[in-house]
């Protein structure tokens, strides 16, 4: 059985390198066994490409014909019987003959029943869930509960606890953080600022310092006040405004929604973003946005960079929603790691 871990460990190796690809899809990854040796794997690339289990099928290597056994399949997560955008997932491994698959997790979505089908259909199907497939699905368990997408709140704060200086921009996290936070970047759908951040920080908010697309931008702007020229307008990424007043002085690719700014505006925004295809989002600041965020208890995690240096003076980091589930240093920062509760996964491999 120790066995069945190791394969559905790889398979959720695999699925991670599709995440911020696949949208309001689940990242998933699928490893082919025979004799055990891996003949085929794949993954879910890209959002309404194929699926990680017909990806490991095409890649599968020809089994020689004096073999007398048939591949087992590990997939991190069980597979669709609903024609979706790509067909259905257990037909293709019904007529493939695989007479074995292993399952770490059951799709929370109610259209999937893969299990069954298999079952029905003659094929053994045995569930053996890892650390790692619980925290690899723990962004889809969200999107289909609250359809809205997975929420990171994200900031870097001094020793002493402030996150910078009103109007003034102060650097906190070191370099290799910088880095880190360009590649959390690549692993969402979208990033979200204020308008206060982007008028103080004027932030590009892309991956530049990681390979990988740059993600959706997000921010406010109530009354139209952002100056066109900011970079956060260029056409290095897509940016969608949300504002009470549609602007006529802006880039054309800049998407502009028209909403009300009341008490409902951060959960509807989530909301809208989810009929977007954004399945993950990460919110960078600035002070207001974060805290009204885990005011509304409207956050799924939070990833915290703690410097070494005091500041002294200046904007108090948000109150903690929770406990450090996840510490590990970086050169002289702290990466810090908090879940909102009820779903907490003891593995996380970032």
């Amino acid at each position: 059985m120790s066995q069945h871990v190791n394969y559905i460990n790889r398979a959720c190796d695999l699925a991670r390198a599709g995440l911020g690809a696949t949208k309001t899809n689940p990242a998933v990854g699928a490893v082919l066994v025979e004799k055990e040796r891996i003949i085929g794997e794949g993954l879910h690339r890209i959002f309404g490409g194929p699926h990680a289990e017909i990806e490991a099928m095409r890649n599968m290597v020809q089994i020689p014909r004096h073999h007398s056994s048939l591949p087992t399949l590990y997939v991190s997560l069980e597979p669709c019987s609903h024609l979706g955008k790509t067909g259905a997932c257990t037909d293709a491994i019904i007529k493939q003959n695989i007479p074995v698959i292993v399952i770490a997790e059951d799709d929370p979505n109610p259209l999937v029943s893969g299990t069954i089908h298999l079952r029905e259909a003659g094929r053994k199907v045995i569930v053996k869930s890892s650390t790692k497939s619980k925290a690899l699905l723990r962004p889809f368990v969200i999107q289909q509960l609250f359809r809205r997408p997975y929420i990171i709140l994200k900031w870097a704060e001094s020793r002493d606890g402030f996150i910078g200086k009103r109007g003034t921009q102060v650097q906190i996290s070191n370099r290799a953080s910088a880095r880190l936070v360009h590649r959390w970047r690549s692993q969402v759908n979208a990033i979200f600022v204020g308008t206060g951040t982007v008028m103080t920080d004027n932030p590009e908010l892309t991956t530049r310092y990681h390979f990988g697309r740059s993600p959706l931008r997000v921010t406010l702007d109530r009354l139209g006040v952002l100056d066109p020229l900011l970079h956060i307008f260029s056409n290095t990424a897509q940016t969608r405004v949300y504002t009470q007043k549609i602007r006529r002085d802006l880039p054309a690719h800049v998407q502009q929604v028209q909403k009300p700014f009341d008490s409902a505006l951060l959960p509807t925004l989530m909301a809208d973003l989810y009929t977007q295809q954004v399945g993950s989002i990460m919110v960078e600041g600035g002070l207001k946005l974060l805290q009204s965020l885990i005011t509304l208890d409207l956050w799924d995690e939070c990833r915290i960079i703690r410097s070494s240096s005091n500041l002294g003076s200046g904007l108090k980091a948000p109150l903690r929603p929770g406990q450090v589930t996840r510490s590990e240093k970086l050169q002289d920062n702290q990466i810090e790691i908090l879940y909102r509760s009820g779903y907490q996964p003891t593995d996380e491999s970032r």
